[in-house]
């Protein structure tokens, strides 16, 4: 710094640690959950179609649907179901899609599909799920 009059530690950032959670929080059921995932620009948690069929023993596309998005209008399901339907291209999800659990070993995607559909995962998807949320107080 005395040679060339500059200091690179002039206006650095302070270090300020983030403050620990107080709270820490699960979501438990007496079957084996799906996996969640998020997509890039997007605050919603979301889970494959197919996965969530299998952990709620459904038979179809449709019956899921009925039950998780009653008041769906009339329609084609993926203009019916909008709020809770989405369908990407497969190399659209692999790119936006972040996987949500812990320790997870990695969800078995059908690459050969052209497209994944996913199901917003909301309050209607736990309670078919029968989900209870646990709060864990860490202080």
């Amino acid at each position: 710094p005395d040679e060339t009059g500059f200091d690179p530690l002039t206006d650095a950032p302070s270090f300020t640690p983030e403050p620990e959670p107080d709270e820490f929080e699960v979501e438990m059921s007496d079957i084996c959950l799906p996996v969640l995932f998020t997509l890039h620009n997007d605050p919603d948690k979301w889970v494959l179609l197919q996965d969530l069929m299998t952990a709620a023993k459904v038979k179809s596309r449709d019956a899921l649907l009925r039950q998780i998005n009653p008041k769906a209008s009339s329609g084609p399901p993926s203009v019916a179901h909008r709020e809770v339907m989405r369908e990407l291209k497969l190399p659209d999800f692999l790119e936006q899609s972040r996987c949500c659990h812990l320790l997870s070993a990695g969800e078995k995607i059908n690459v050969r599909a052209s497209k994944v559909t996913l199901i917003k995962y909301t309050d209607k998807v736990k309670a078919l799920l029968n989900v209870e949320r646990i709060v864990i107080n860490l202080r």
